[in-house]
């Protein structure tokens, strides 16, 4: 008898395992949609009314932009429950880039390429996403610091960096793809920016990062979203004097 309940015991713990490798995570809601690789952004994704905005059939027939993608980056940081006790706090930090359906629009003229190429702009936001939790833990590296203590508090000065510097590589895309409409423009920054997202597919998006910030639900239990984020401000002047110290 004992060696059947044992026996039990093993296929339970074995099915259990088992369900946590298949763990599946949504990446899609109502009205958005979280950057993966194998989910590329449709024509359907596009639930928007391109002629709400007088300004979509100025730009579509002026610079050729008659696709309109609303992306951004966005992040949660959660924090265990309980009271605060040294030694024994821990965070967990999501970044994810997010597609919004019900604002992206299209005009009836628009073609492939249209959409591919605000596709593109969609993968800049992942590049942006990784390559602010590369410079992040970089960063934690340098200072030999872990995520088990306030260390994401300085995360958000690596996103508002990394932030701007989106801006910036975006507005030279759309000067290069739609104000100057250079030839093989596009293919350029295709390539690029396939190079780039390749040199940090360590730091790629994760399904869990999609689902915890498409849905601002912790995925355990046992954490809580943080209420409090050091300033920008004060994260980098903290930032300066660990780097004076070390010198």
């Amino acid at each position: 008898m004992k060696k059947v309940l044992l026996l039990l015991s093993l296929c339970l713990f074995a099915t259990s395992i088992q369900a946590q490798k298949e763990q599946v995570y949504q990446n899609e809601s109502k009205t958005h949609i979280g950057w993966q690789p194998d989910r590329r952004l449709t024509k359907e994704d596009y639930q928007g009314e391109f002629n709400n905005d007088p300004r979509h059939q100025k730009y579509c027939d002026e610079v050729g932009l008659c696709v309109s993608a609303a992306t951004g980056v966005f992040y949660r940081i959660d924090a265990r429950k309980g009271r605060y006790k040294p030694g024994k706090y821990y965070e967990k930090l999501y970044v994810s880039p997010l597609f919004q359906k019900d604002i992206s629009c299209y005009s009836s003229t628009a073609d492939s390429m249209d959409f591919a190429k605000q596709q593109l702009v969609f993968d800049i936001d992942e590049l942006t996403a990784r390559y602010m939790k590369y410079q992040f833990h970089h960063f934690l590296d340098s200072f030999n610091l872990h995520c088990d203590n306030e260390c994401t508090f300085f995360f958000l000065s690596f996103y508002e960096e990394a932030m701007a510097l989106r801006d910036t590589v975006i507005s030279r895309y759309s000067h290069d793809v739609y104000l100057v409409n250079r030839e093989g423009a596009y293919d350029e920054w295709r390539q690029k920016i396939d190079q780039l997202l390749d040199s940090y597919k360590e730091y790629a998006t994760t399904p869990e990062e999609v689902q915890r910030v498409l849905f601002d639900k912790p995925l355990d239990k046992k954490l809580k979203l943080a209420k409090y984020l050091m300033p920008s401000w004060f994260a980098k002047q903290k930032q300066k004097e660990m780097q004076q110290d070390e010198k």
